[in-house]
């Protein structure tokens, strides 16, 4: 297994490096770091759900593994994706002040 950027030149140069092998790809969505604020300030523009529809379908396209996300962004993917993607939530902890997308483990059990 191997995380990548979600970005679409990564996901494809990534999938293309896999060639054959059985080398599962997942890409990142947005960081748990990440809110609407954040996102305009890293020069994104349109909305949270936006880009993480993007960035699934450009997963999709690409044929890769799943996509690495929150908690909260689980069922948006497996929509937009008609439940091809796998999904990786590694934001499950108590809230930080640099984590903006945090869930607790009951919020995970729950998505899941």
């Amino acid at each position: 297994m191997l995380s990548i950027h979600g970005y679409p030149d990564v996901v494809a140069a990534a999938t293309a490096g896999k060639g054959d092998s059985d080398l599962q790809l997942f890409g990142i969505s947005v960081l748990t770091s990440m809110n609407e604020e954040k996102l305009v300030s890293a020069g994104y523009y349109g909305s949270m759900r936006g880009l993480i529809g993007q960035r699934t379908d450009y997963a999709v396209i690409a044929g890769i593994t799943g996509l690495v996300c929150a908690v909260s962004d689980i069922g948006l993917i497996r929509n937009w994706s008609g439940g091809t993607l796998k999904t990786i939530a590694p934001g499950i902890r108590m809230p930080e002040p640099n984590q903006r997308r945090s869930n607790s483990y009951r919020d995970a059990e729950e998505s899941y």
